[in-house]
């Protein structure tokens, strides 16, 4: 990386094969882009027994807090008005594939008028 930021080179670093999580810290540090590391390695970095510790501990805090405040958060839908429900995305996909289609995704056809010209 110093030499690329010694010449003032344009370009990103990928680290490749990254087996530890300590290997992922460390071309992290040196400022690399991005790295590619097998699956095990993703759940060992996010595996360690204090953060299970912590984690149990605020859950069992929740559920304290919970009893005391009640249902203190919305629906998502409802922090979210923009988020459709469900049904209303797929009427939608109808309009956009036309009359007379046959639908794969809800298996019935298209009841809906031509729209374009064609």
């Amino acid at each position: 990386m110093d030499i690329y930021k010694a010449y003032n080179y344009s370009t990103q670093v990928l680290a490749a094969s990254l087996r530890h999580p300590l290997h992922v810290v460390a071309a992290a540090r040196m400022g690399a882009h991005i790295g590619t590391m097998p699956l095990e390695s993703i759940r060992t970095a996010f595996k360690h027994p204090l953060t299970d510790r912590g984690l149990e501990g605020f859950l069992k805090d929740w559920e304290k807090a919970r009893e005391t405040l009640g249902d203190v958060f919305e629906p998502a839908s409802a922090r979210n008005p923009r988020r459709e429900p469900i049904g209303n995305r797929l009427a939608g996909h109808h309009r956009s594939l036309g009359a007379g289609h046959r639908c794969s995704g809800c298996d019935s056809a298209s009841s809906l008028s031509k729209t374009r010209g064609s």
